[in-house]
């Protein structure tokens, strides 16, 4: 754990820290659960929200590492664009963990931490590596595997709020009383000072469950109804008097533990992992994991989801809990059976009122029976024999099934049900009512004790099971990083801090891999470069010219993604690429809607910002032109195109249909490339070579589009002569810049 503290985090103010303090119950438990990027768990902060929470990890992290995605990523363009990216990467992600995780461990770094980004690039090839040699690939493994994913979660660390109010500590000393109000464990239930034994019992017969610390002997009237607290437990008193709050977190965190450890399971059976990587994830292959996992899975297995304990843990505890869960349903049932004897009995009997009469006087003189004692010259004595025969044996089948052990049913035998003459035969509900209240004070005492037994248990493992998780979902993040590069046929550029530019040949816009993945249509691969890391075409700057619809955007988002990637540490779509690292990524987007003075005004002081230091950046522009007036915007642009050649670790592409204006207001030269329409298909599509032609410049296709619509168009239709005549002049036109 570092030393940083909540309000040293830039964004977290002390608002913002009250409310994660109160949140994770603890700033220990905020700053774990920001240092370990659960954005998942920070969303859930009162007002935070998602963005909020990317937000503070993300300065926390740039606290601790100075990697701030503010430094590269300069317009919002080219955020939108990483943003992009990372949804793309955030879909080959199995676990909430590692969604965060990219958040952070991609952020794309600058040239001024060129070796840092080096380190990236080397472990994520690593990281593939792994993937492809030790993780089985096989559809039944990865199934169980992504399966087994779906519930492996950061640990919930903070607890849930115990309901206590029954637990009671009684202590004849004080200094003990004030440690434990110290520990502010009074918050969670009564903390007595106590001086008889008499105000222990008073305790007991209220129903608390009593945990006596003292070094005198107390007994109570009752045996086995108070704890005794062990002698070390000022020791462990969270273990000794609260093991709620240590099982509290195995079991909010039991679905995640159980899944964690069958993928180790998984893991064990099918791969062997290589001595390459075992410092990847070192916490997965600890000595004697089997062991310890066998003895994890047995103690969760007593533990329910909600924290109790499964009755089925101890023999004892279920045999009181069927008590306590059955004793109304069996005593009913009996007792049915024991008047239904009765009642055929009294029917049948021989008295001066048939015995029909006599019973509808039973039943009808009093809700709760009448009693018949006063009958007696009436009845036969038989009658009052078989009471007797009855009482006994529904008291010894009630006794037997539920079990009772001696000192249980010694409290019912020959009490429980009424001698009394009366019908239906009434059981005794004092003495029930005194009885399960016994019952359910041992089994309170029991399961305490359990709980106190599998918390010592528990706790011994909790700091090795969080390591294992943390362990687990980086293994996820791993894998993703394998998922990725093989689904969107990724490889890793050369990179390099001593020359600028972008070089690659057959690459694919990831955003058009992603919209065509589930259809027929295929992307079509590209070739490019510029700077001085190209292989032919060193110009730093560069002007885009070609067809409408040729796919000068696409290039130019492509450019934008495999620019972000490499400064990133990843693959990129391309067949062989090479990158100079920059300072900085401007991308503008082509400007939309009705473009007044204050657009252009805001356009010249973003040019000027951009323009005002000298750090190597890369510029992608769309359209600009649209800013204002093409002679206004051509004006613009090629001042902005010559600046830029000052700089010599700049490279900058920009889309324009304004080639020709621009060469006749470039100061400089700048190379022209050209995306070129080539005809028509057969179902009047444009034909496009996406890869630019170098140093030339591909005319726009209106003439083109006229083509398409004189070919569409009836041969004899008014619209037929306008197409045509407007081809006549494109013709001309042509046909004069020829000669």
């Amino acid at each position: 754990m570092s030393q940083l503290k909540l309000l040293e985090i830039k964004g977290v103010g002390k608002i913002v820290s009250e409310k994660l303090i109160h949140h994770f119950r603890s700033e220990s438990n905020a700053i774990s659960a920001i240092e370990s990027k659960n954005i998942s768990e920070l969303s859930k902060v009162d007002g935070l929200g998602q963005n909020g929470a990317v937000r503070i990890v993300r300065a926390a992290h740039n606290a601790l590492t100075g990697e701030n995605i503010d430094s590269l990523l300069s317009t919002p363009d080219v955020q939108s664009i990483y943003d992009n990216l990372l949804k793309i990467f955030q879909t080959y992600c199995w676990t909430s963990y590692s969604k965060s995780k990219c958040y952070i461990d991609l952020i794309p770094l600058p040239k001024h931490l060129f070796s840092r980004l080096t380190q990236r690039q080397s472990l994520f090839k690593k990281y593939y590596q792994f993937y492809l040699e030790c993780i089985p690939q096989s559809s039944s493994f990865q199934a169980a595997f992504h399966q087994n994913f779906q519930d492996i979660h950061p640990l919930i660390l903070k607890n849930t709020r115990l309901d206590l109010t029954e637990r009671t500590i009684c202590t004849t000393l004080p200094e003990v009383k004030t440690t434990l109000e110290h520990l502010k464990i009074d918050k969670l239930f009564k903390i007595l000072l106590i001086n008889s034994p008499e105000d222990l019992q008073f305790l007991i017969n209220e129903g608390k469950l009593v945990i006596l610390i003292s070094e005198e002997e107390f007994t109570s009237s009752e045996p086995n109804t108070f704890i005794l607290a062990n002698d070390n437990a000022i020791k462990q008193p969270w273990i000794e008097f609260v093991p709620e709050r240590i099982l509290n977190f195995f079991s909010l965190n039991k679905k995640s533990i159980l899944s964690m450890i069958n993928i180790l399971e998984l893991l064990k059976q099918e791969t062997k992992i290589k001595d390459d990587y075992r410092a990847l994830i070192p916490d997965i292959w600890l000595h004697q994991l089997e062991k310890r996992i066998t003895t994890i899975k047995k103690h969760l297995s007593w533990l329910e989801l909600n924290g109790n304990i499964n009755d089925k843990y101890d023999p004892e505890l279920e045999r009181l809990s069927k008590i306590l869960n059955n004793f109304d349903n069996i005593a009913d049932e009996l007792m049915e059976k024991l008047n239904e004897k009765l009642r055929l009995a009294i029917e049948s009997e021989n008295i001066q009122l048939s015995g029909k009469k006599f019973l509808e006087l039973l039943q009808t003189n009093s809700s709760e029976g009448i009693f018949l004692n006063n009958l007696d010259d009436y009845i036969d004595h038989s009658i009052f024999e078989l009471i007797e025969k009855l009482a006994k044996t529904t008291e010894k089948k009630i006794i037997e099934s539920l079990q009772l052990i001696p000192e249980e049913f010694e409290r019912l035998e020959e009490n429980l049900i009424s001698r009394e003459l009366t019908f239906p035969i009434q059981i005794n509900s004092e003495l029930v009512s005194s009885f399960l209240m016994y019952i359910r004070m041992k089994h309170k005492i029991l399961a305490f004790t359990i709980k106190r037994k599998l918390a010592y248990s528990l706790e011994t493992e909790r700091d090795w099971i969080e390591q294992l998780m943390q362990s687990i979902m980086d293994l996820d993040f791993i894998c993703m990083i394998g998922r990725v590069t093989i689904a969107l046929d990724l490889t890793w550029p050369q990179i390099s801090n001593q020359e600028t530019g972008i070089s690659f040949s057959r690459a694919k816009n990831l955003f058009l891999v992603e919209e065509f993945k589930n259809s027929n249509k295929k992307v079509e691969p590209v070739t490019y470069e510029f700077g001085t890391i190209a292989k032919n075409n060193k110009e730093r700057i560069s002007i885009l010219s070609g067809a409408n619809s040729g796919g000068k955007t696409t290039l130019l988002t492509l450019i934008a993604q495999i620019a972000l990637l490499s400064h990133m540490g990843m693959g990129v779509p391309s067949e062989d690429a090479r990158i100079g690292i920059f300072s900085e990524i401007h991308y503008y987007r082509k400007p939309t809607g009705n473009v007044d003075a204050g657009a252009f005004e805001a356009a010249l002081k973003t040019f000027s910002k951009m323009l005002s230091d000298q750090k190597g950046k890369l510029v992608l522009a769309d359209e600009m032109e649209a800013i204002s007036e093409p002679e206004a915007s051509a004006k613009v642009i090629s001042t902005v195109l010559d600046l830029l050649t000052t700089q010599p670790s700049t490279c900058g592409v920009f889309v324009s249909h304004l080639a020709d204006q621009l060469r006749s207001e470039l100061t400089q030269k700048i190379r022209i490339d050209g995306i070129e329409a080539t005809g028509l298909d057969d179902d009047l599509q444009l034909l496009v070579n996406r890869t630019p032609k170098i140093n030339y410049h591909a005319r726009s296709t209106p003439q083109l589009i006229v083509e398409r619509l004189m070919r569409s168009a009836k041969s004899d239709s008014p619209e037929m002569h306008v197409y045509k005549s407007i081809k006549e002049k494109f013709d001309k036109k042509i046909e004069k810049e020829i000669y």
